[in-house]
């Protein structure tokens, strides 16, 4: 007795769709985006911790220098308040500013901007970032300098004299004030003083044409 076998053909899988549903690629860009944001602040917090906090204020800064040249431009047709008149203006390429800590502020006009050179921290309500320890303090004219015409103001009296001792701990770049252009700060960068600011230089012909007249080349001095 012959016995027959069934021959059972495979059966193909269902074939899924493969279009993509809309809305799923910038959702993830999105998703991605965010994590790597949270992930860069999360690294500078660790870094202040378990570190010391220069390193990780140095880091941060320097990640955002290219983004401090361009904020500038970024800037422009943006509405700014001016912090002695207390109005509000849009910012165009020539609108005056003072640097503090890192931050520009921007005035109406050069009136005003002379009126906060002359008190700058009657005008600075919100607290600063200490560069040295990174706590955030009253402005204070005891734990200020002026460097490179940027005012820095610090949480004690000794940060002054810890960020003198070496500011390129603390300041990556500066924009030298003679040929205006930016330039890494070393710690042997020539260097001069001039009515209590202290301004470094990217070669020895720009410290040279600036102690010749100062005058003409400072821009932020403070009384």
């Amino acid at each position: 007795m012959s016995t027959s076998t069934a021959s059972v053909e495979p059966q193909a899988a269902p074939a899924h769709d493969s279009e993509t549903v809309p809305g799923q690629v910038p959702l993830a860009l999105g998703l991605v985006s965010a994590a790597t944001l949270l992930f860069e602040v999360t690294l500078t917090r660790l870094l202040s911790v378990s570190l010391w906090y220069p390193v990780a204020y140095l880091a941060l800064a320097t990640a955002m220098l290219g983004l401090g040249a361009a904020a500038a431009a970024d800037d422009v047709g943006k509405v700014f308040t001016d912090p002695v008149n207390g109005k509000n203006m849009t910012v165009a390429k020539e609108t005056p500013f003072v640097a503090v800590n890192a931050k520009r502020l921007y005035f109406t006009e050069a009136k005003s901007r002379e009126q906060f050179l002359k008190n700058p921290e009657s005008y600075l309500k919100a607290d600063v970032e200490c560069p040295v320890r990174g706590l955030k303090r009253k402005a204070s004219r005891a734990n200020r300098l002026v460097v490179n015409d940027e005012i820095f103001y610090f949480c004690c009296g000794g940060c002054p004299m810890e960020f003198a001792k070496e500011p390129n701990s603390y300041v990556s770049e500066l924009v030298d004030p003679v040929s205006g252009k930016k330039f890494n700060l070393a710690a042997d960068s020539p260097k001069s003083s001039y009515r209590g600011g202290t301004y470094y230089f990217e070669s020895a012909a720009s410290k040279e044409s600036f102690d010749k007249d100062p005058a003409k080349y400072a821009r932020v001095v403070l009384q």
